[in-house]
């Protein structure tokens, strides 16, 4: 009998946003910053926080609450900006706290069943059940709310 063979694994960044756990592959994580001031930007959709500058390079901040039914609170000391990466583009997610970076078995990964929007399913590290975000359709969902905020504009103007 041969011996198993280990099964591949990817690492995970898991963080914490309101009481909530999440998770997102290690690939897609550019770097962890402490919060830091960042411009609102008028009339922008919920989930667009606003953009800060970093290192000379502008990058939409984007909030998790909207999506998920989080609690609204005024920013907290400690709390954390999530350097994402998808694609070309940089943009950061806030969140309260990067908690772990855990190995998790690649086709655990890969085989999520999405249980809710914005999601691809639920992950078990440890003693923790963490949502696996989905970036397209986050992404999806600000370009979706930006082109209702245009129209609505337009409209109100013609």
């Amino acid at each position: 009998m041969e011996p198993e063979q280990p099964r591949p694994t990817e690492r995970v960044c898991v963080f914490r946003r309101r009481e909530r756990s999440f998770a997102l592959p290690l690939a897609e994580v550019v770097e962890v910053l402490p919060a830091v001031d960042f411009e609102p930007i008028p009339l922008a959709p919920p989930l667009l926080a606003g953009l800060f500058n970093l290192r000379g390079e502008l990058l939409p901040l984007l909030r998790l609450e909207p999506l998920f039914d989080l609690p609204d609170r005024p920013a907290a000391r400690g709390e954390q900006f999530l350097v994402i990466r998808l694609g070309d583009s940089r943009m950061a997610l806030w969140v309260d706290k990067v908690v772990d970076i855990a190995p998790i078995d690649s086709e655990a990964l890969q085989n999520l069943d999405p249980a809710r929007p914005y999601t691809r399913g639920t992950l078990e590290i440890g003693a923790t059940t963490a949502w696996r975000l989905d970036l397209d359709q986050i992404v999806q969902a600000l370009e979706d709310q930006m082109t209702r905020l245009l129209e609505q504009r337009l409209s109100v103007s013609v």
